[in-house]
């Protein structure tokens, strides 16, 4: 009986009986980690650390980026089942992430303009949302699409996953980057998110034939990024790997998860799952600092500790301003959806 089900509730379980790994149940377990294991990735790319041991980071740790959006798009689904109308689908979403873009970008522009002015170049109200760090941009417009994407894929399957896929390469080859909205990227950064989306509407099992498609598509976008497109960097967009790599990322994600549930029993793996929990106070803090530690005459070690000493505290306080504000703020928009119904 589905008299009870949200209107997202969707028409595919998409449980499938058989061998192999089910990746939801595989990615469920370990969301938080694997968010973690990204957010790593892409703070030792933007502190670009001098050592051979790091240059795979250094090259391809903004990858991390992609994990995020698929993991956003599958997180997404489960969201849209459990609330009844697309509004209070926005009102979750929007409450999520404004508020810390909010206090954050309130924050750095008050030290910004008294002291560095290293972003007047930028509109006011773009630094005060955080709108000039390209992931805001990129995840609010994934979070408006995801209701009109569910509706595709739910109803079209795999051939809405293709269709939004071209649609994303075609966007992304024509339309060209604004001035804060840098569209190019947001566009082939949708394609991992769909894929998100699609894996936790239509759950399968890992089996060897995956396996061998995601090494094949990875390989394609590596080789894309280190070969092709330096090649034709005048002709191509950069951000084409995105496409080829974000059907790699289920398998790819399901791996690394794997490796979480033998973890789970040791310490820094629940350091890691912290880190995946804060993972937007974290991004929104750590590149300002980044920046501001790599113009000390200092070496990169000290920096580094310096980088972890700063946004430690950082991220705590932001997650209680930002607590402080949802709950001084709340009860005022409670009331003043009340009078809006009763105006009705």
């Amino acid at each position: 009986m589905r008299s009870n089900y949200s209107y997202f509730e969707g028409r595919k379980e998409g449980r499938k009986e058989g061998s192999g790994y089910s990746i939801i149940s595989i990615i469920s377990r370990n969301r938080s980690f694997t968010m973690g294991l990204a957010m790593i990735s892409i703070v030792l790319y933007h502190f670009h650390a001098k050592t051979p041991i790091l240059w795979v980071f250094n090259e391809i740790g903004y990858w991390g980026v992609d994990v995020f959006q698929f993991l956003s798009g599958f997180g997404c689904v489960f969201a849209l089942k459990k609330y009844d109308t697309v509004s209070r689908f926005y009102n979750k979403r929007l409450l999520r992430i404004l508020p810390t873009c909010l206090f954050v970008g309130l924050c750095i522009f008050i030290i910004d303009y008294n002291w560095t002015n290293s972003h007047g170049y930028v509109p006011i109200y773009a630094r005060i949302l955080s709108l000039h760090r390209w992931y805001i941009p990129l995840i609010l417009t994934s979070y408006i699409l995801s209701p009109f994407l569910y509706v595709l894929m739910d109803r079209y399957g795999w051939r809405a996953l293709c269709m939004i896929l071209l649609s994303c390469a075609i966007l992304g080859c024509v339309i060209s980057n604004g001035d804060i909205w840098r569209w190019r990227w947001i566009f082939f950064r949708i394609a991992p998110f769909a894929v998100g989306m699609f894996v936790s509407l239509y759950d399968f099992r890992v089996r060897a034939l995956h396996v061998f498609v995601s090494i094949l598509l990875f390989t394609i976008a590596l080789v894309y990024l280190l070969l092709v497109w330096p090649q034709y960097y005048s002709k191509l967009p950069s951000e084409m790997f995105a496409l080829p790599y974000s059907l790699s990322l289920p398998v790819i994600i399901a791996g690394i998860c794997l490796v979480g549930d033998k973890l789970k029993n040791l310490w820094y793996y629940k350091t890691i799952e912290l880190l995946g929990i804060y993972s937007l106070e974290i991004y929104l803090t750590h590149e300002v600092v980044v920046t501001g530690l790599s113009k000390f005459p200092c070496s990169q070690i000290i920096q580094f500790i310096l980088l972890i000493m700063i946004v430690t505290p950082a991220v705590f306080v932001t997650k209680y301003g930002v607590n402080k504000l949802n709950s001084t703020l709340s009860p005022l928009l409670a009331h003043a959806n009340k009078i809006l119904k009763l105006n009705r």
